[in-house]
């Protein structure tokens, strides 16, 4: 069974990558807000509220503050694409995050090919042309750029907002030098004094209409996932780009009020162009006007340009989410969203040949306030919902007032708008309802952060958030500043070398922090035990990470340990009071500070992206001593090993990943190891049928032992006559194999048993690994066999105990949600071998998926109504059986009857117990795709299997896969 999922998914083999500065952030929120707000409102704004129109610029922004620091907070804590879209999703579900995405979408669209018109109307001052062809000739363009790279749109963003600003500092410094030269200056009080006003009414609704001028603000966060320290990042951009606006928009509003005639000025919809004449009157001609047309095109470009990479952006989120069709995640050869760009391009250039784009982008602005006003409550919902890994790096002041001073002034606007933008807004709400019904409810089974907080009332919560957010945690890494490195510098490294409990070892690491901690060292050990039983603590492959966090803690303390004997941990299975016994050889203590839960959460993150690196494990083995250790957790040697082995360059070299040397029949070439133990004559009567069935296939049977200490003459003399019974013992297994035409060789290897084994798969490159193994013993497999699933590049057969090995019925396991490409490859590859395996047994073929739904009892037992749970459960079987019919689509058993069968409960215990029932001789599944603590997050479903099911597995890593092992 491929490894459970956790977090986004982008769908596609390559994905967005952090290519943007703080310079790109500022450029593309000023960019995305010079447009309209300056070059056409000014004159309809003093029109409405007279000289009280320099105020309500400054009024404006004081009301996008509040959006500007929940959009900060929710972009530091969840730095992906899709802004507003997956603030939503992920706080308040997948209908909200519909209903949001669909209709900023849509709104964005129309604001850009509002820009865009604008920019055709300032080219028609100057050439008699089709504004609207100017237009759409402008949208093919933006979205051609957007398309081959987003460092290139932020580059052309950078030239467009430069230019821009350079202008308009230009024309403000003139704007004062032309007031001073006429006198104005001196008489400014007096001037103001006398210019006309308006009610208080007038001054509300310019409020509200000049409001938009800074909607633009934050859509830079709908391209978070692409870029660098976004919790940094994008708080300042922001910042900075609106000090930028309120400073042009406050003085360009005041100098034109000081410049322009007040009865023309209401009427005119090009005032800056208009009180160029006058402030440039020194220059030539018509310079002055050409150089404010050339501001104005650089501001309305730009608008454009920003709104198709923020919106398209939408359109990836939401593609990844299954709440639209899947081809919009998909990130093309330039690494940007290339459908989702060339659709929302599509629409920009649809809507200019066939609305009326600037009635329909006003009424849009209705709709921009009410996803403020949903943001500020995403924040609060985040928050109160407690979620443990929810720790933004920049957190909104004033929680909760500005929040909901945020939420009460978006509505106050949106009723100022008007009848028509209410119901404009209502309008995009119900179709993003209707679509949400029609389409994304069967797709989607998501629950958002605010089933946290119903939990908390006694309702629901949704576990796969927070595996998400962990997820991007580990994705985003640890900032400058942070205290990992001086954690690790002060951290005691023990050597463990007999062999301990988890308990004795805790009480040891408690005695070393117990003066440091001020909490008692009974207290401080009972923490770390509690915390390991309850399973809420990483604990896989050989490494454990208990932690917590304690009150009163100046700074973060580390207990390293490293345990040759091993160190038996009891971890309990789920729900129930079963205990699964694990033997550890690294433990990592943690204590943090109580006030700093997030970067808790990121020293955890930091290492447990270091731990699950493939090479980790054997590299921590293998130090020669504490100050090694201390230095491999300080280094990034095991990252550029990982780097080099996900790029192929090592496995291309040395055969440590696997390719089928026959692509219709894997096993041509097939490793026995040890066949003389357990249920060894039913290893080789199987190997000696797959010889017979195919004349192509060699076989190597592998003996391998623990050598003896040579330098003891007496340990050498045993160490030789052990060589030479093995040897013997291989040529008696083999003989009359060879008798019977058969190609066998044989192999007698001394080291650690698995590592040898795989180190002669690497060498002979075998296509498959045959080995017996008694799988009902107590804890699971063996760790012989375990190191073989986890780490053999090749496929590897597992087979039960019995006399012989009949192969009638095959069931291949396959986890038909994955939404990664790596995940639906080993979907495809698991289908593959059975089907081959059962062709030529002539056997049944069965396809088994395990879906299971979470918190039936914990409702049941809260109240929650029968009728309801068997309703919830029968929609997500029902989206659990559609994604199962899909996986299967266009896979073609070719003769052999195909049985599916969709069941109910974890994979690892629900696969075991259909294969016992249903007395299926052969389980063919996936295994782990990473080593380390990765299996906390992803699980290690083969070895539950295996330990449950006494069935006979056949485990195929994933393709790419790349063995830690070297020769």
């Amino acid at each position: 069974m491929a490894a459970a999922r956790g977090g986004a998914a982008t769908g596609s083999s390559r994905a967005l990558t952090r290519q943007l500065g703080l310079l790109d952030v500022f450029a593309l929120s000023t960019g995305a807000m010079f447009s309209s707000g300056f070059f056409l409102l000014p004159g309809i704004a003093f029109a409405m509220a007279g000289k009280w129109f320099v105020a309500a610029y400054a009024l404006s922004a004081v009301l996008v503050i509040p959006a500007l620091f929940s959009k900060a907070e929710l972009a530091s804590a969840m730095p992906r694409s899709g802004g507003t879209y997956y603030f939503l999703e992920r706080s308040m579900g997948p209908l909200v995050g519909t209903v949001g995405g669909l209709g900023t979408w849509l709104a964005m669209g129309l604001k850009n090919a509002f820009a865009l018109v604008g920019l055709g109307a300032y080219v028609l001052l100057f050439y008699d042309i089709d504004m609207t062809m100017v237009a759409v000739a402008g949208a093919v363009g933006f979205t051609l750029i957007n398309i081959f790279g987003v460092k290139e749109t932020a580059r052309l963003q950078r030239w467009f907002v430069f230019a821009l600003l350079g202008i308009l500092g230009a024309f403000l410094v003139a704007g004062v030098v032309h007031l001073e030269g006429v006198g104005r200056l001196q008489t400014l009080g007096s001037e103001l004094a006398a210019a006309p006003g308006a009610d208080l009414e007038g001054v509300l609704a310019t409020i509200g209409l000049v409001f938009v001028s800074y909607a633009g603000l934050t859509k830079v966060t709908g391209v978070a996932e692409e870029i660098r320290n976004p919790d940094r990042n994008i708080r300042r951009g922001m910042i900075l780009s609106l000090g930028a606006a309120v400073t042009v928009y406050t003085l360009g509003a005041l100098l034109l009020l000081l410049v322009a005639d007040p009865e023309v000025f209401k009427t005119d919809l090009a005032p800056i162009a208009t009180a160029a004449e006058s402030v440039f009157g020194w220059m030539p001609g018509r310079v002055g006007v050409i150089v404010i047309f050339v501001a104005a095109a650089a501001a309305f470009a730009s608008t454009a340009n920003a709104g198709i990479l923020s919106a398209s952006r939408y359109l990836l989120a939401m593609g990844r989410d299954n709440l639209i069709p899947k081809p919009f995640q998909k990130v093309g050869r330039f690494g940007t969203p290339t459908l989702a760009i060339l659709f929302t391009g599509g629409f920009i250039v649809v809507t200019l040949l066939t609305l009326d784009v600037i009635s329909l982008a006003k009424l849009a602005s209705a709709f921009q306030l009410l996803m403020f006003a949903l943001v500020n409550l995403a924040v609060i919902v985040m928050r109160e919902s407690q979620l443990r890994t929810y720790h933004p790096q920049v957190r909104a002041p004033l929680y909760p007032w500005l929040q909901i001073f945020g939420i009460l002034s978006s509505i106050g606007l949106i009723l100022e708008l008007g009848r028509l933008a209410v119901l404009f807004t209502l309008a995009l709400f119900t179709l993003g309802v209707v679509w949400y019904f029609a389409y994304g409810k069967r797709r989607s089974q998501r629950g958002g952060a605010i089933l946290h907080w119903f939990e908390r009332l006694g309702r629901d919560r949704s576990e796969g958030l927070e595996r998400e957010i962990w997820s991007i945690l580990k994705d985003t890494g640890l900032k400058a500043g942070n205290h990992y490195l001086e954690a690790i510098d002060r951290a005691r490294i023990l050597e463990v070398e007999e062999s301990v409990s988890f308990p004795v070892l805790a009480s040891r690491a408690a005695r070393l922090l117990g003066p440091r901690i001020p909490m008692g060292e009974e207290a401080i050990a009972a923490e770390f035990v509690r915390g390991v039983r309850s399973g809420l603590v990483p604990v896989a492959d050989g490494i454990a990470l208990p932690h917590f966090r304690a009150p009163g803690l100046g700074q973060h303390e580390l207990i390293v340990a490293r345990a040759r004997g091993g160190i038996t941990i009891e971890v309990e299975e789920g729900a129930g009071p079963a205990e699964v016994t694990q033997v550890v050889h690294a433990i990592f203590f943690l204590v943090s500070p109580e006030e700093l839960p997030g970067e808790h959460l990121r020293i955890l993150a930091k290492l447990a992206s270091l731990l699950e690196q493939p090479a980790f494990v054997d590299t921590w083995a293998a130090a020669p001593g504490t100050e090694s250790l201390r230095s491999l957790l300080r280094s990034s040697a095991i990252q550029e090993v990982d780097d080099q082995l996900a790029k192929g360059a090592i496995a291309q070299r040395d055969g440590r990943t696997w390719k089928p040397r026959d692509p219709e029949y894997w096993f041509s070439d097939v490793l026995v190891v040890n066949p003389s133990y357990g249920a060894g004559r039913a290893v080789l009567d199987l190997s000696e049928r797959l010889a017979r069935d195919d004349a192509k296939t060699r076989l190597t049977i592998l003996h391998t032992r623990e050598g003896e200490d040579l330098r003891d003459p007496e340990a050498a003399l045993l160490d030789a006559e052990a060589q030479v019974a093995a040897e013997a013992l291989l040529d008696r297994i083999s003989r009359p194999l060879r008798s019977s035409g058969i190609e066998v060789q044989t192999r007698v290897l001394v080291g650690e048993p698995w590592v040898e084994t795989i180190r002669q798969v690497i060498r002979d490159r075998h296509d498959l690994v045959l080995v017996a193994v008694d799988a009902s013993q107590p804890g699971g497999p063996d760790a012989f066999t375990r190191h073989l699933l986890r780490k053999c590049p090749c496929p590897v057969l597992t087979l039960a105990p019995g006399e012989e090995v009949r192969i009638r019925r095959v069931v291949a396991a396959i986890d038909a949600a994955a939404e990664d490409p790596a995940h639906q490859a080993l979907n495809a590859q698991i289908l593959g071998a059975a089907r081959r395996v059962a062709r030529r047994s002539g056997a049944e073929l069965h396809v088994a998926y395990a879906w299971y739904f979470p918190g039936g009892g914990l409702l049941s037992e809260r109240g929650v109504s029968d009728t309801t749970i068997h309703s919830a459960r029968r929609r997500q079987r029902e989206y659990h059986d559609e994604v199962f019919k899909k996986a299967l689509q266009g896979f073609e058993a070719e003769g052999v009857p195909l049985h599916r069968h969709l069941l109910e409960g974890r994979p690892g215990t629900a696969i075991p117990a259909f294969a016992r029932e249903q007395e299926m001789d052969l389980i063919v599944m996936g295994t782990v795709t990473r080593t380390g603590i990765a299996g906390y997050f992803s699980g290690n479903t083969a070895e539950d299997v295996l330990a449950r099911a006494s069935r006979s597995v056949l485990a195929i890593k994933p393709p790419g896969f790349v063995t830690p092992i070297e020769l």
